[in-house]
């Protein structure tokens, strides 16, 4: 996993295709980033603004999700942003 990070963690932060708000947990996001050989999911916990001003983001984990998988997480989350495909 630490190399798939390397290749594509940094690029699914700054430019995912997919952002979905994680209903269960405040502050919590998936940004999903679609490559040819796998899709990619980083979840980060977000800083809010009524929290501490010391926090900041971060990335909680990192992992490849199978399309089936992201059916499920669509459906019980919700999804705030998607990349348009010109």
């Amino acid at each position: 996993m630490a190399e798939l990070f390397e290749l594509y963690g940094q690029e699914t932060i700054a430019e995912p295709d997919m952002i979905v708000k994680d209903t269960k947990n405040d502050g919590t996001v998936f940004l999903i980033k679609f490559f040819p050989d796998c899709n990619i999911n980083v979840v980060v916990r977000l800083a809010l603004e009524t929290e501490d001003k010391e926090l900041k983001n971060s990335v909680m984990t990192f992992y490849r999700i199978r399309s089936k998988n992201l059916v499920k997480l669509l459906r019980k989350n919700k999804e705030i942003y998607r990349k348009e495909i010109i």
